[in-house]
């Protein structure tokens, strides 16, 4: 059985992994080969041309990762696998590797940055973990999906692993199916009749804010009704792809709006140039402007949504 961070004298500092009396700690790879329940993903890596993915991850002073490592029941019925794409596996891979080192604590509430590096998200695809009931930690991915900790805080030589019941799967692009997972179907066609699709699914760090499809067809007039100007001027009010926003009146450069990382009374501008002003309450709830999130932190292959139970008009505040 793997050695556990506390039995090792290990602790976590500033994302660090610190050791009080340095003790012998095995490479990654050999971790991997000595933990039983995590001999298929060992034996999986001996594949090429998947055996050196890891290899040239830089373990310097200052450098140390998380490592998730899929457990032998995420192989069964696998269809991830089964792919005939060599480089979509290889960023499943690259997925599974944090840019920092995170407990089992550390990690509730937390959207942390991975290894899969593409042109979508500057600082790599991100993946959200929380705690669903104590000692329970799960990482929620593409549309909803959940892996979570079976084994935690396990060291190794750059950092410590994780193993997780199931693989996680890369963020996708806003596509019908994702629209249809989070009740937003009316917005993705208005951007389609508005010819924003493409502009919105391949433009780098966006945070979109989409009204669910019971606040479109709440509106009067409805969308249909609408000129195709009105309605792309309407749907830019809800995208922001600034590279700056403003917190306390200080203007500081901004990527991705997640609402964990997001600080209260962040001031948002959107592609139509208006503001967006986000409120956080002490009970987690989220408003932007007068509208409440339902659903937030949607990860997208370029970036992050979240689901709105109205729509922002022109001058943001709600329809």
């Amino acid at each position: 059985m793997a050695a556990s961070l506390v039995t090792l004298g290990a602790s976590i500092v500033g994302g660090l992994l610190t050791f009080l009396n340095p003790p012998a700690v095995p490479t990654l790879r050999s971790l991997l080969n000595s933990t039983s329940t995590a001999s298929e993903f060992a034996k999986f890596l001996d594949l090429s041309p998947y055996s050196t993915i890891y290899d040239n991850i830089s373990f310097t002073e200052g450098f140390h990762i998380t490592f998730l490592a899929p457990a032998n029941v995420a192989f069964a019925g696998n269809s991830t696998l089964s792919s005939n794409d060599t480089n979509a596996l290889l960023d499943v891979l690259r997925y599974h590797v944090l840019q920092r080192a995170y407990s089992s604590k550390d990690l509730d509430g937390t959207i942390a940055s991975t290894w899969l590096h593409d042109a979508g998200v500057t600082n790599g695809q991100a993946v959200s973990a929380s705690q669903k009931s104590p000692g329970v930690t799960v990482f929620t991915t593409a549309q909803g999906h959940e892996s979570t900790i079976l084994s935690a805080d396990i060291p190794f030589q750059g950092g410590f692993l994780h193993t997780i019941d199931s693989f996680l799967i890369p963020p996708q692009p806003l596509n019908p199916s994702v629209a249809t997972t989070y009740n937003i179907t009316s917005f993705l066609s208005a951007l389609n009749n508005a010819s924003l699709t493409a502009n919105i699914t391949t433009a780098c760090d966006v945070t979109i804010f989409a009204p669910s499809d019971e606040a479109f067809a709440a509106l009067d007039p409805p969308v249909e009704q609408m000129s195709v100007p009105d309605l792309a001027s309407l749907l830019k009010g809800h995208v922001v792809d600034a590279k700056t926003y403003v917190v306390n009146g200080t203007t500081k450069p901004f990527e991705v709006g997640y609402t964990t990382k997001m600080p209260n009374r962040s001031v948002l501008q959107t592609m139509r140039g208006g503001e967006i002003r986000v409120v956080k309450g002490r009970d987690g709830a989220v408003r932007v402007n007068e509208v409440s999130v339902v659903e937030g932190d949607v990860l997208l292959e370029n970036g992050v949504l979240h689901v709105l139970d109205g729509v922002l008009g022109d001058n943001g505040t709600k329809v």
